[in-house]
């Protein structure tokens, strides 16, 4: 199949998984999911807006596979298809209904509950998509290339299965699996609440005569940035399970002054963070005027698909 035609199938496909209607998570709810957000609406996103509105990224990745930055209206702006209204509402009170406590170890783990699910959501359209196309071609090549992209999907799909399953045991048993480091930074017209790997999926398989084995869960970071009236929260989380691979660069933030902090943050959001929200003061300011720029540096990181150590030559809060 032609390259064009296989980008309009892919961007037809794409356009139906994406809005297809999505169950409730949680297990034995037959409702639909509303379109939740990542972070409190009426709280952390209404700081940022401005007339309704803040300048969101946004990666389309069929046919063009391209960043853009474009002003949303605050209700569309970090959305997901997670919980029906119901669960929705009672999961996550505490984090939606006024002042988010960030000393309270539940609310940190809610806060990376939603980042996780959005990413196993985002995965499974993708699959979806996938399994679409994979009913419409008919060459060998093409065929076995999407079913490659299913089963390394399939892979991470296991791994923030295994995190979401843990998070859920955590909220009942207060077991504390999770660790997370909360740290203060000025007053920042930014926000996203985004999880991601530092380590390619590679370092977490083995081959053998058959093929690929998983061998342990990817290494998981959640990273929420959370603007609040005076200040902005980083809250950096991770599985304890993975200590081993997360201890020591996530730890080393502690001991970092201001203007090194944010530009690791800077780092860590044009490396890692697909979507991410800002005020149209700081779109004005600090993005449009080096917007070509910060695009390209999007653009190829994203399409790296994985965690890289590449220096970058670019503070986006500076």
């Amino acid at each position: 199949m032609k390259d064009k035609k296989i980008n309009e199938l892919i961007g037809k496909c794409f356009t139906k998984a994406q809005s297809s209607k999505r169950k409730c998570f949680v297990e034995g709810c037959n409702n639909n999911a509303i379109n939740s957000h990542l972070l409190q609406k009426n709280g952390t996103l209404s700081l940022l807006a401005e007339k309704q509105h803040v300048w969101q990224t946004s990666y389309d990745k069929f046919p063009k596979g391209n960043y853009t930055i474009k002003e949303v209206g605050v209700n569309n702006s970090l959305t997901f298809k997670g919980f029906c209204n119901l669960h929705d509402t009672q999961i996550f009170k505490s984090i939606e209904s006024g002042t988010i406590n960030f000393d309270e170890y539940k609310n940190l783990l809610l806060l990376s509950y939603r980042a996780l699910l959005k990413e196993y959501r985002d995965k499974e359209t993708m699959n979806d998509c996938f399994r679409l196309i994979l009913k419409q071609v008919n060459d060998l090549k093409s065929k076995s290339s999407f079913e490659a992209m299913i089963t390394a999907n399939q892979y991470m799909m296991w791994d923030l299965e295994y995190d979401m399953a843990c998070i859920n045991e955590d909220l009942s048993t207060e077991s504390r699996v999770f660790h997370f480091e909360v740290l203060a930074l000025p007053k920042l017209e930014v926000c996203c609440s985004a999880c991601f790997s530092l380590v390619s999926i590679a370092d977490s398989l083995k081959i053998t005569e058959s093929g690929y084995i998983k061998t342990e869960p990817i290494p998981a970071v959640i990273l929420n940035l959370i603007p609040e009236a005076n200040e902005t929260k980083l809250i950096l989380g991770y599985n304890k399970i993975s200590e081993k691979y997360l201890l020591d660069p996530i730890s080393e933030f502690r001991n970092l002054r201001d203007d090194e902090l944010l530009k690791k943050v800077s780092d860590f959001i044009i490396r890692s963070v697909e979507i991410w929200i800002c005020s149209n003061t700081f779109y004005q300011e600090k993005i449009y005027p080096r917007k070509e720029k910060i695009i390209t540096l999007l653009n190829h990181f994203v399409l790296q698909g994985q965690f890289s150590k590449e220096k970058i030559d670019l503070n986006l809060f500076k």
